[in-house]
């Protein structure tokens, strides 16, 4: 599954969901789903759950997968350009995030097991 999003959208979003991710390790989970929408949530026994969505560009399958919001704000936050594609083939694949203008930008994440 390839999404391409808004960077800054995509940091906004990964930021208010990380307030709700500290009690599990910074994990949100993203949700794809053709061909529109990134679903992004995180949940905290004691604050609640956040929930947001983001229009995206997605090819593939409908799919899930967790990753470390820390983790995903860094790379997301090198990338100089507008827009990121996020790739990832499985729950727990490696997910690989470019730069959609400048394909010599590659970072790899290690999804979590939630």
């Amino acid at each position: 599954t390839s999404a391409k999003l808004n960077r800054a959208g995509f940091i906004n979003k990964i930021r208010i969901s990380s307030l709700f991710s500290r009690d599990a390790g910074f994990g949100v989970r993203l949700a794809f789903t053709p061909p529109g929408k990134v679903e992004i949530s995180a949940q905290a026994s004691q604050v609640g759950d956040s929930h947001s969505s983001l229009p995206a560009k997605v090819e593939g399958p409908e799919n899930e997968v967790s990753f470390n919001a820390q983790y995903l704000l860094d790379c997301l936050t090198a990338i100089g350009d507008d827009e990121v594609t996020l790739e990832t083939s499985g729950k727990m694949s490696p997910g690989v995030i470019r730069s959609s203008k400048n394909g010599s930008y590659l970072y790899v994440i290690m999804p979590l097991r939630v």
